[in-house]
């Protein structure tokens, strides 16, 4: 697999709230499974391995859909944060401390990295780690 250049040409971070995230961005159904409620996030959640991972990648790879990838990740340095847990949904494809993957029928805006939450500790410290 050739390596992915995820934050190649990044001008602007954006942090949106979750409410905002689903009301801007409609979720795609994961197909690999036949009934919606043995999937998370409402039957749209991929997994990070396998033919679901074999899936997202062919979809970072192809120019016309890379930007409907979103990482939701798994940060246990955001224990101390307000966010539910220490899990956020990053506008991007990522492969470090993911969980799995949401696509969306919208695409992220080039050059944009987006963040869904609104705990400004959460932006520092994904600033500081480049996730």
């Amino acid at each position: 697999m050739k390596h992915l250049k995820i934050f190649e040409g990044v001008k602007k971070e954006v942090t949106i709230s979750e409410d905002d995230f689903y009301e801007q961005y409609n979720l795609v159904l994961n197909h690999f499974y036949d009934n919606p409620e043995d999937c998370a996030y409402g039957g749209c959640l991929f997994e990070t391995y396998g033919k679901e991972y074999e899936y997202i990648i062919s979809l970072v790879e192809n120019t016309e859909t890379a930007n409907t990838v979103w990482s939701i990740v798994e940060d246990d340095d955001l224990e101390d944060t307000d966010m539910n847990d220490n899990i956020y949904i990053s506008g991007f494809y990522n492969h470090q401390m993911v969980i799995g993957y949401l696509v969306t029928e919208e695409k992220v805006p080039n050059n944009v990295k987006i963040i869904v939450g609104d705990d400004l500790e959460l932006r520092h410290k994904i600033n500081k780690y480049n996730i």
